[in-house]
Parts: C-alpha cells; structure tokens; sequence
C-alpha cells in the first residue's frame, strides 16, 4: 500500500510540474489576466485593474484557456492556487 500512495504523489507531483511549466509558456499579459481573473472578479475589473479594456481581458483569458486547456473561471483559479503553491 505505501508503494502506491508514493507513486500518486509522484504522479501528482510531475502533474503540478507540467502545469507550471505551461503557464511558464503563457505572456505576461496573459499571467496577469489569469491571477487578476483568480480572484474571482469580472473581465471589466481585471481590465480597470490591469489598466486594460474588457475587451483585451476578454481576448487574454481566452489565449490563456486554449493554452492551458481550461474552460472556466473556476480553472482558473484553480490554476493560480497550484502555480502559488509551487513557487
């Protein structure tokens, strides 16, 4: 039983890795996209945080979902957590 439950968390631990990796891929426009939008506020508030329209939000967080092959705001946040807690 040990065994497996060490595996799982290498498995884990490698899933985390590639996750970071990729959103290593990502712009910085598009980091700043996703950590504003993790906080769970509208496209039009990441814009008016970020100094940008809603409309480039709305075109940041879609190239970011494609890249990380995300679909939602949830994911998002989701993604910020594991990116924070693997830094």
């Amino acid at each position: 039983m040990p065994a497996r439950s060490t595996e799982k968390n290498s498995d884990k631990v490698r899933d985390r890795r590639k996750i970071l990796e990729k959103f290593n891929t990502l712009t910085t426009r598009e980091q700043e996209v996703a950590f504003a939008l993790a906080d769970g506020i509208s496209n039009r508030e990441a814009g008016q945080k970020l100094g940008i329209t809603e409309k480039t939000v709305q075109i940041h967080r879609g190239s970011l979902c494609r890249k990380m092959s995300i679909r939602s705001q949830v994911e998002i946040a989701n993604l910020v957590k594991i990116v924070l807690e693997e830094r």
